[in-house]
């Protein structure tokens, strides 16, 4: 039996109005999609899921289709620095998608450092993909990890 999360709130402001927004591109949605073979759903930015009465952010949530018409659940966490944060964030979120992204603004060769000294095990396990704004490079692909909570709209 899986749990279930629900979208509570939709942030209003303009994508404008978030900076980190910006980092996230329709090339890289597109790479998201090619690379899982999944068509594109909705994307939805700085929203809310309430679960367990608790309400958690996250930057993007793509919900997407699978050729067999399966609903398959994507994370975008995205910071202009500060590595360790968006990586916390990432590892906290992980049990409501089936694939999680990390999109920082730094170079491909600190992130690979720093992923491969700091935060391998973590990255491995959770199968945490991860992208650099910086270089316009994928590092590292998600793997599918099925969710363990499913995710509604708030009625």
């Amino acid at each position: 039996m899986r749990f279930e999360a629900i979208i509570t709130k939709r942030k209003d402001q303009k994508l404008s109005e978030y900076k980190e927004n910006s980092l996230f591109t329709d090339e890289i949605l597109e790479k998201i999609s090619d690379t899982h073979n999944l068509t594109i759903k909705e994307v939805v930015k700085n929203v809310y899921l309430t679960y367990n009465e608790k309400t958690i952010e996250f930057d993007m949530l793509i919900e997407a289709e699978t050729p067999t018409g399966q609903i398959r659940w994507i994370s975008i966490e995205l910071k202009e620095s500060d590595i360790g944060k968006i990586i916390e964030q990432s590892l906290i979120r992980r049990d409501f998608v089936d694939y999680s992204y990390v999109i920082i603004n730094s170079s491909v060769k600190w992130l690979v450092e720093y992923i491969l000294y700091v935060w391998s095990e973590y990255i491995k396990k959770e199968k945490i993909g991860f992208f650099s704004a910086y270089e316009n490079i994928f590092v590292l692909q998600s793997k599918y990890k099925p969710s363990k909570i499913k995710i509604k709209e708030e009625k």
